[in-house]
């Protein structure tokens, strides 16, 4: 090959080593080819423990050509217990535009310290281009946790029974279940028809930490009129703490019954005199009140104690029951013990009757009516002439007749004789004057003298 040939082919080779060189340098991009921004927004929230808050990432592509870049969470930053991720992973966008990705964060469980309220909390995220150059952006959100408020009420008892005006005990626990910081717990409670009974929280303010459990005592006493029955008391837990207008920071209620026992009481009171007199073989009438003192409803039954009912005597009830009498209410019982003396009664006999009243809920309750009867004195003297009643005598003799007495009352009698008529001169009794018991005879000597 000639000495120009070789000298053509080298500057031929150079000029085109130089235009490629230039190539080459002309087709790698500049670093402005792939810049952009990261921001987060909102900056700050706040959300409940277990909530899962999100925020927008914006990614502005500032440079000339498009690009994709790798999302991810910068893990040290992350709280404990809190779960932090972002979608999508990976987000192209093109030049001069923006794109975006969400953040998600779920807050801690209450019962971690990075989920107390007023926890402030914060995660960093980071960009990055997937250019060869790799430019990087950091943005952060933040978030604080909110107060939350819960607690549950819980009896050891839900019922109980007492009498009037006794006190009862029910012992509740308090548990802070549902909060996330220190709560002061106000109790209070209400129900119907209880205006008079006395009902202590004792105490009424508990300071309860996460999960702690106090315990208070409802003190209930009834009042010594309270009507027997069931009684609903609702209790209710109030967080001093809460500032929730809406929910009025009632957070926790629960319910305890009291059964006030019924108590039965009656009193009984006579309506006019419970002592009269009656004839021999009549009826007299005896009438009294009868008022529940009890405190509920009840039925009274009425019996007459025949246990000690003379004989020949009779005693009944017009009326052997009162129904479904209330409370403080009376009835009176007009004419409704009938009492009738036998035929052969003596007299000034008192006999007592007495009437059992008892409550149908308890027969071992009851009051008694006692009436005493006493029997009149029928006078009934009766005189007969022993013998002959009629005798023929010459004037100025003198003729006997023996005349008896009879007492035929029920009881002793003083007995007097005594002549009258026309010719009551023409006698003359021996005795006169007689005490007699019931059917006892006596006699006396009639001397009669007709004058000339």
């Amino acid at each position: 090959m000639s000495l120009n040939l070789k000298n053509w082919f080298a500057s031929t080779l150079a000029l085109a080593l130089i235009c490629f060189g230039f190539v080459l340098v002309s087709g790698v991009a500049s670093a402005a080819d792939y810049e952009h921004s990261m921001s987060v927004g909102p900056t700050s929230q706040s959300g409940d423990p277990d909530e899962q808050i999100q925020y927008t990432i914006t990614i502005t592509n500032e440079g000339d050509l498009d690009d994709t870049y790798d999302m991810t969470v910068i893990n040290s930053t992350v709280p404990t217990g809190y779960t932090v991720s972002i979608i999508p992973i990976e987000l192209s966008v093109d030049e001069g535009e923006e794109g975006t990705a969400t953040l998600f964060v779920k807050i801690a469980n209450r019962t971690t310290s990075t989920g107390e309220g007023g926890y402030p909390g914060q995660v960093s995220c980071k960009s990055k281009s997937q250019d060869s150059g790799g430019e990087t952006k950091t943005a952060s959100a933040a978030w604080t946790v909110s107060y939350v408020f819960g607690n549950t009420l819980t009896p050891s008892v839900g019922e109980k029974t007492v009498n009037p005006n006794e006190n009862v005990k029910f012992q509740v626990g308090v548990k802070n279940t549902g909060g996330n910081t220190e709560d002061s717990i106000t109790l209070s409670y209400s129900a119907n028809g209880i205006d008079d009974w006395d009902i202590i929280a004792q105490p009424s303010t508990l300071n309860l930490g996460i999960d702690e459990t106090l315990y208070f005592n409802l003190s209930v006493t009834p009042d010594i009129e309270a009507i027997a029955g069931l009684k609903s008391i609702s209790i209710v837990a109030s967080s001093e703490n809460c500032l929730d207008e809406e929910t009025g920071c009632t957070i926790a209620s629960t319910s305890v019954t009291v059964t006030v026992n019924q108590l039965p009481a009656l009193q009984v009171d006579k309506v006019g005199s419970s002592s009269r007199d009656v004839e021999a073989g009549k009826r007299v009438y005896y009438s009294f009140d009868v008022t529940n003192k009890g405190n509920a409803v009840d039925t009274f039954n009425l019996v007459v104690d025949t246990s000690s009912l003379p004989e020949g005597w009779d005693a009944s009830l017009d009326q052997d029951k009162i129904s479904n009498l209330g409370v403080d209410e009376n009835i009176t019982l007009t004419d409704v013990l009938v009492v009738k003396a036998p035929e052969d009664a003596a007299a000034d006999v008192e006999t007592q009757i007495i009437v059992t009243i008892s409550s149908d809920y308890n027969s071992s309750v009851n009051s008694t009516y006692t009436s005493r009867t006493t029997v009149l004195q029928n006078y009934e003297p009766k005189l007969a002439v022993e013998g002959v009643d009629t005798l023929s005598v010459k004037p100025e003799e003198q003729v006997n007749f023996t005349i008896e007495i009879t007492n035929d009352g029920n009881g002793e009698d003083d007995i007097s004789l005594s002549l009258i008529g026309g010719n009551s001169s023409w006698g003359q009794l021996g005795d006169s004057a007689f005490t007699l018991s019931t059917g006892a005879s006596d006699n006396t000597t009639l001397r009669v003298t007709p004058p000339k």
